[in-house]
């Protein structure tokens, strides 16, 4: 009779264990997907020059490459050498 408990309990137990591990990764994976879908997209801190296409801050109202005015719209022209006789 003793045997037959044991064989019993130690059955239940490993029943248990089994069940708690199963739980334990669906929690896990439902969290998983939660922090997935709350984390928020980080701000943008840089933009593309609408006239070279470079990558500028997003604070820049001039472009470092292409020289543009970022903020009228207007690309400043590059200076050209002048002949002066």
């Amino acid at each position: 009779m003793h045997v037959f408990l044991l064989r019993r309990v130690g059955s239940l137990l490993v029943a248990l264990f089994v069940a708690s591990i199963a739980i334990f990764l669906l929690v896990r994976g439902v969290n998983r997907l939660r922090r997935q879908q709350e984390a928020p997209k980080p701000e943008p801190t840089t933009k593309k020059c609408p006239y070279c296409d470079s990558t500028i801050s997003l604070h820049a109202i001039r472009c470092p490459q292409c020289t543009s005015d970022l903020q009228g719209g207007k690309r400043i022209p590059e200076s050209s050498p002048t002949d002066e006789h």
